[in-house]
């Protein structure tokens, strides 16, 4: 197991570092204060899960999280004291796979952790037949009339809970569940720009633009493939 930790703050890497030591220990951490250098390692060091502080001396965390994501899709949570709901909005509409913020309790840091990893890695499931669509949950990917969308590890949360629910509708207060373990202030406005980015995805890559429905301020459903 490696971690990349690109965070400003010393005292910050020393702990995210013992912490994962308690859960890993034969963990390998590599470390930088840097954006520019933390994108570099990102691509030279392959790490199993990246830890990101969005306040970085060099160039902006979203910045960082953006050029990771141009040629990775490790999981990368956010880590910073920044609390205000656009934060989160942004850094998952970016590719964030998880935020957490300062300060941070260290078992809730591991839990979060490997919910993710989790997440990323699903196991052998159910093949899901809709329509015209097939869902493979467990390689993240719908494939319709011949063509394959890929789904990020949440895109795929956030699917496979509402297949899983078809044809009910699935609240906020349930899909922030299954994504975070548990509501924040401001994640439901994550959750639609969440929705929202899945929508386009399925428009463009499987001219299926009205295959999530919204149940108007309750939560989505599934329409037909």
């Amino acid at each position: 197991m490696k971690t990349l930790i690109i965070e400003d703050d010393l005292s910050i890497i020393d702990l995210v570092a013992l912490t994962f030591s308690v859960a890993w220990p034969d963990i390998q951490t590599v470390r930088t204060q840097l954006g520019k250098e933390g994108i570099e390692l990102a691509e030279t060091e392959a790490p199993d899960f990246i830890i990101l502080d969005l306040g970085l001396p060099d160039m902006s965390g979203v910045e960082v999280l953006q050029e990771i994501r141009s040629f990775s899709k490790v999981p990368i949570i956010v880590l910073t004291v920044k609390k205000d709901e656009m934060d989160v909005v942004v850094a998952l509409s970016k590719g964030a796979d998880e935020f957490i913020s300062k300060p941070f309790r260290q078992m809730e840091l591991i839990s979060r952790v490997k919910n993710v990893l989790r997440r990323s890695h699903p196991s052998e499931g159910e093949v899901y037949a809709m329509g015209n669509l097939t869902y493979y949950p467990a390689l993240n990917k719908i494939e319709s009339n011949g063509r394959e969308l890929k789904l990020s590890p949440t895109e795929n949360i956030i699917f496979l809970h509402l297949a899983n629910q078809r044809p009910n509708y699935v609240t906020y207060r349930s899909l922030a569940s299954v994504i975070w373990g548990d509501e924040y202030p401001g994640c439901h406005k994550a959750i639609r720009v969440l929705v929202n980015q899945l929508r386009e995805k399925l428009a463009l890559v499987l001219n299926q633009p009205d295959l999530i429905v919204t149940k108007y301020g309750l939560g989505y459903y599934l329409g037909n493939g």
